[in-house]
């Protein structure tokens, strides 16, 4: 999975892609809320949290909260993982 960071800040968030470059999901950090939507159906809301970030994450807390999101997706997509590879990859937008 991709993560294309297209905010770094207030908020941070990211468009998740699969490996075909299908949107898979979006994710959001504004005030201390934390959310995945599924854009397959109807951009449901398929994780939340409160990290202790508000508008970015702390840096603790990133790499935990993104692997959240990541295995929600994954749950949700009914895909499987595949252990011997990377879970996600970071790029900026204008990468």
């Amino acid at each position: 999975m991709k993560l294309v960071q297209t905010s770094p800040a207030c908020p941070e968030q990211y468009d998740a892609f699969d490996e075909d470059g299908n949107q898979v999901g979006y994710l959001r950090l504004r005030h201390g809320r934390f959310r995945v939507d599924f854009p397959e159906h109807d951009k449901e809301t398929i994780y939340e949290a409160h990290p202790k970030g508000d508008g970015v994450f702390e840096d603790e807390e990133r790499n935990f909260f993104l692997q959240e999101a990541y295995n929600a997706i994954i749950g949700k997509s009914g895909r499987t993982t595949d252990q011997e590879h990377s879970w996600y990859v970071i790029e900026d937008w204008d990468d």
